[in-house]
């Protein structure tokens, strides 16, 4: 019900809207689509002159798609956690079938220098063994980029996700959905006309259906400094202070803060960087032993190798709570890569292939301690190879292969799996 609520009301807004947007205005392209697939462009349309244009603005669209993963739960496969699974759901093997039927809408509306985004997602996630874990997820946002005058600029905004907690990140299979409510904002002035400063905020309440003592909320407070050149790259100096509280376990409270520079900047016509580094500082209030001090970082390249080709590598180190989705954290280092290319104006090709070293060691839980967590270290690899193809212009058909595993020290968490999905989305 609180799902439904929340996507009534970002229709209502977007209906809003559209109805008063200025004649003459174009609509942007839709960035939203399912998970498991890439957004599909969405082509212009003229500006509303009316309620039922309005609606049209709103870009609707459909989907259903069919999915077979090989360890749809990500089991370890040491014959005691397979003995144990089968007594626990009564049957043997991970491998399952599940079909997804969703729906939602799209849109951008530009009204002077005011740019307004909204749109929404819901979707049903039908298994065909693993009928327990059926749920209803989905999305939604309502985002205003605003501007004021030459000087003034800045973003407010609301995003809703509901979504069912990773396997990867369970003891022990089970459906737990996490509730995720996000409020944002933040301002940049112009000093000079090359010198910019901002600020941000935000506030998350993150939930869960089944493990409650994960619940929190999440306080945000941002300050950054750049300089910009004629040629639009910028470098600069960041802070961020976040404040974690658990709404249920008050032992696992914590604060984080974050400093370094960041940049941006076009190196050639067809490469660009951007860079971020820093120090952190992630202190618990009531157990200092978990605390971490390090330096973190980011450094994203991006290559369009032609105008039809595009390739996208990064490496990084972090200090993550996974997506917010455990009470302890992991100390990150990944590198990645993803190329993307239009091979003909209706046919795309795209792949990822990733790898990360998680390293658990001294964030054992003081709530739900592991002898073993605190020596924990795992090698996980992902890759993706998809494709998409416009049959028509408001008819998409993808598909898209999976496949990843685990490495750990600690026993019976590691895994491995694949998956192949079809998918189709028709623009309403």
């Amino acid at each position: 019900m609180a799902f439904s609520r929340t996507l009534s009301a970002v229709c209502a807004v977007a209906l809003s809207v559209a109805i008063f947007a200025l004649p003459g205005k174009s609509f942007g392209e839709s960035d939203v689509a399912p998970a498991a697939t890439n957004a599909a462009p969405v082509a212009d349309v003229a500006p509303p002159s009316g309620a039922k244009d309005a609606l049209k603005a709103l870009h609707p669209y459909a989907y259903v798609g069919l999915t077979y993963d090989t360890n749809l739960i990500l089991s370890s496969n040491d014959p005691v956690a397979t003995a144990a699974l089968q007594d626990f759901f009564g049957f043997s093997g991970t491998s399952d079938w599940y079909t997804t039927l969703g729906a939602g809408f799209d849109s951008e509306i530009n009204k002077g220098k005011q740019k307004f985004s909204v749109g929404g997602n819901i979707f049903r996630n039908t298994y065909d063994r693993f009928n327990e874990l059926d749920y209803t997820g989905g999305d939604a946002r309502a985002i205003w980029d605003w501007a004021a005058g030459r000087l003034w600029s800045g973003t407010l905004g609301y995003r809703f996700n509901r979504e069912l907690r990773s396997f990867a990140n369970q003891d022990v299979p089970d459906r737990d959905v996490m509730n995720r409510n996000r409020v944002f904002g933040d301002v940049k002035r112009w000093v000079t006309d090359r010198w910019r400063v901002g600020a941000s905020a935000d506030w998350s309440d993150v939930a869960f259906s089944a493990n409650e003592s994960l619940n929190r909320n999440i306080y945000g407070v941002g300050a950054v400094v750049d300089y910009v050149t004629a040629a639009d790259n910028s470098v600069g100096l960041e802070a961020r202070a976040v404040d974690v509280r658990f709404t249920n376990v008050a032992l696992r409270d914590y604060t984080k803060f974050n400093i370094g520079p960041v940049a941006d900047w076009r190196v050639t016509g067809s490469t660009r960087l951007r860079a971020a580094a820093g120090y952190v500082q992630q202190t618990y209030d009531d157990t200092p032993d978990r605390d971490y001090n390090g330096p973190v970082g980011r450094l994203t390249a991006i290559w369009d190798a032609t105008g039809k080709t595009r390739i996208t590598s990064e490496v990084w180190r972090d200090v993550s709570s996974l997506g917010d989705e455990i009470a302890t954290y992991a100390v990150i280092t990944g590198i990645s890569v993803a190329p993307r290319w239009q091979m003909s104006p209706k046919t795309q090709l795209r792949a990822f292939a990733g790898y990360e070293q998680r390293d658990f060691s001294g964030s054992r839980d003081i709530i739900t301690p592991d002898p073993l967590l605190g020596d924990r270290v795992d090698d996980v690899f992902t890759f993706n190879v998809g494709a998409d193809w416009t049959i028509r212009n408001n008819i998409i058909f993808s598909l898209q292969y999976d496949a990843g595993n685990r490495d750990s020290t600690r026993q019976l968490v590691d895994y491995d799996f694949q998956s192949i999905q079809a998918l189709v989305r028709v623009g309403l």
